[in-house]
């Protein structure tokens, strides 16, 4: 059983030396590392070629968007599984031969995650955070469907500690190219989106606490909100895409949960209207994240409208 392990990176040299060489470290020796390279410069090139290792199979691309980038290292994957990582994680050495263990132990399991945990190698990073974090400790099958696929006690994990048999892949045909980083619509959900196609197609999906892997990037609070905005945006688009295109009205709840967000919303515009001098800090915050859902909406109304058009 070989394994290929898939990233896709783009003008973080540093991070990904480190990501690479912590992979090729790891005790478990049948894999290749499918580096597709969306820099705008050729320091990521250099770097892979420094490692001389024949285990790395590079290309690079002028297409911008992480989800083109990891559908085109599926096209250029040998292995039996796929696992899937980002340039900005560290890999322990015994984590592809879990993986491996792990899928011949549960023969009967489609895909495998696993917790992510923060990176801290020297110093303390009190005032910052570490995003994309998943902790649990609950070993269990995945069988729910819908918008919990990323919740603590009952979700498959995080994209970046994720990896499923060939078959899987081949079956959804890769990621949706308009979710993820850099993409022409909304800017995340992309790994959510696969995740929930996985589970709708009766797929066997394990989360394993022992599969481990580490963040090493940490933002500032006004980097994080920022990003919080991002995500409501990618999980409110896959989440109106499937509610349209499959008609999947279980699904509403996920917007509903949002709920929360519109007595902070009608505050702020208040203030707005009234003449208040200044908006406070919440206000700003409950305009972003009001506007992340907007739009969120609105993305994946167009897709999937788009989509049922398409294929009629």
């Amino acid at each position: 059983m070989k394994i290929s392990v898939i990233i896709s990176t783009k003008n973080r040299t540093k991070e990904l030396r480190m990501c690479l060489m912590t992979i090729l470290r790891n005790t478990f020796t049948q894999f290749e590392i499918i580096l597709i390279d969306q820099s705008t410069n050729n320091e990521t090139k250099v770097m892979v070629k420094q490692f001389a290792s024949k285990r790395i199979r590079y290309r690079h691309t002028d297409r911008s968007g992480q989800t083109i980038g990891i559908n085109i290292g599926i096209r250029m994957a040998k292995g039996d599984i796929y696992v899937f990582t980002d340039d900005d994680y560290v890999i322990p050495r015994t984590w592809l031969s879990t993986i491996h263990k792990t899928y011949k132990r549960l023969s009967y399991i489609d895909g495998l995650s696993g917790q992510v945990l923060p990176y801290t190698p020297t110093k303390s990073k009190k005032h910052c955070v570490c995003p994309a974090l998943y902790q649990s400790k609950k070993e269990r099958l995945i069988t729910t469907v819908g918008p919990t696929v990323h919740s603590s006690e009952n979700g498959f994990g995080k994209g970046a500690n994720m990896s499923f048999r060939k078959e899987v892949v081949d079956t959804l045909g890769g990621f949706k190219e308009w979710l993820g980083p850099g993409a022409k619509g909304a800017s995340a959900g992309n790994e959510t989106e696969f995740i929930y196609r996985a589970i709708r197609n009766k797929f066997q999906l394990y989360f394993l606490p022992a599969l481990v892997v580490y963040h090493n990037r940490w933002l500032t609070k006004q980097e994080s909100e920022s990003l919080r905005s991002t995500k409501i945006q990618g999980y409110t688009a896959f989440i109106t895409y499937h509610m349209i295109k499959n008609l999947d009205v279980s699904l509403f709840d996920g917007l509903f949960r949002f709920r929360w967000l519109c007595m902070p919303t009608i505050k702020a515009f208040i203030h707005l209207l009234f003449g208040k001098s200044r908006l406070t800090p919440e206000d700003v915050d409950s305009f972003r994240l009001s506007y992340g859902l907007a739009k969120g909406i609105t993305i994946g109304a167009f897709y999937a409208i788009r989509d049922v058009v398409t294929f009629r």
